[in-house]
């Protein structure tokens, strides 16, 4: 997959192709659903023209509102990444600033995808919207994408248990520690990934050393709480070439840490049976399921002794053994 950053940079080879256009925040069933739809779509033509994916750096209410912009299921870096695996041709990232929000709907059309993207043919989903105030929506596309020169196809939502699969859905699910059922609907495991940094060391001393992930702010964490989940070390240097492909036992806190009086946020990673350091290494981490609520425990021995009961949650809950390590 060839990245584009920015629209200047995108080449004459590159135009005239099949866009696809939309935010893709999650690269959830739907929209993996609508990339199938582009790839059959461009059969369709005796040249096979490339799918271009043509998507924001940031989520637009970080322009236009930015107290309503929402927490992101992926962050550029994971949205490229799932969109690889896609196969994707073509991902042009352009950048949401003041000049495209306030581009009228049909403007947006006439001077982004008709003239500068030269769309072949453009395919999104059933709710995208666009355009000054987000007044453009799909029977304007249809229709203005008509008089521009170019045809629109709209794939319809994809419905589970009788509602479409949405990222405001997902958000949701995510939010009230639902991973499980959220998973049903990204059609993965939501995860998270962060670079490892100094903490203080407690969970050390109380013999359960824990990896202190530093998320991307827009991130959305799921509700506090604890959580089983596998961990794969990312980071390819020559300490952790070791353990490349590898995915790790893992009981996540995502918390306050009220046992010891703390006030921020965290993310802790607790990896079964590995031994090593891996502050600076890059670490993802995927939930497969809620195990309970945080807790204010009267002591660290009260502590200790619950998160033993975590542990064996998480090895049970897995199907794993003791000195196993998911490969």
């Amino acid at each position: 997959m060839k990245i584009i950053h920015g629209i200047k940079n995108l080449s004459k080879t590159e135009q005239n192709q099949i866009i696809a256009l939309g935010f893709f925040d999650g690269i959830h069933k739907g929209h993996q659903a609508l990339i199938r739809e582009a790839e059959r779509i461009s059969l369709t033509f005796p040249d096979s023209p490339s799918i271009l994916v043509y998507t924001f750096n940031k989520h637009p209410l970080e322009i236009i509102n930015p107290e309503k912009a929402p927490f992101l299921l992926t962050t550029l870096e994971e949205k490229i990444e799932m969109l690889e695996k896609l196969q994707v041709d073509l991902l042009l990232i352009g950048e949401f600033n003041e000049t495209i929000a306030n581009l009228s709907p049909k403007d947006f059309l006439k001077k982004i995808v008709c003239e500068q993207l030269k769309a072949r043919q453009v395919i999104t989903g059933f709710n995208y919207r666009y355009g000054k105030g987000h007044k453009g929506n799909v029977e304007t596309l249809v229709k203005d994408g008509e008089s521009l020169g170019f045809p629109v196809s709209v794939v319809s939502a994809i419905v589970l248990d009788g509602e479409p699969v949405s990222s405001t859905r997902i958000r949701n699910l995510i939010s009230s520690g639902s991973v499980e059922e959220a998973a049903r609907l990204l059609g993965r495991n939501y995860s998270l990934t962060g670079i490892v940094t100094q903490g203080e060391g407690r969970g050390r001393n109380l013999g359960f050393p824990t990896a202190n992930l530093h998320i991307n702010y827009r991130k959305l964490l799921p509700k506090i709480g604890i959580y089983a989940g596998t961990a794969k070390i990312k980071e390819e240097t020559p300490e952790s070439n070791t353990y490349k492909n590898q995915e790790w036992m893992v009981a996540i806190s995502i918390g306050k840490r009220p046992t010891f009086n703390g006030k921020q946020i965290v993310v802790e990673a607790h990896l079964l049976n590995y031994s090593g350091n891996l502050y600076g290494k890059k670490i993802e981490v995927e939930l497969f399921k809620r195990i309970r609520d945080e807790e204010k425990f009267s002591s660290p021995e009260a502590l200790t002794k619950k998160m033993e009961e975590d542990v064996a949650l998480v090895r049970d809950f897995l199907g794993l053994h003791d000195s196993e390590k998911r490969c």
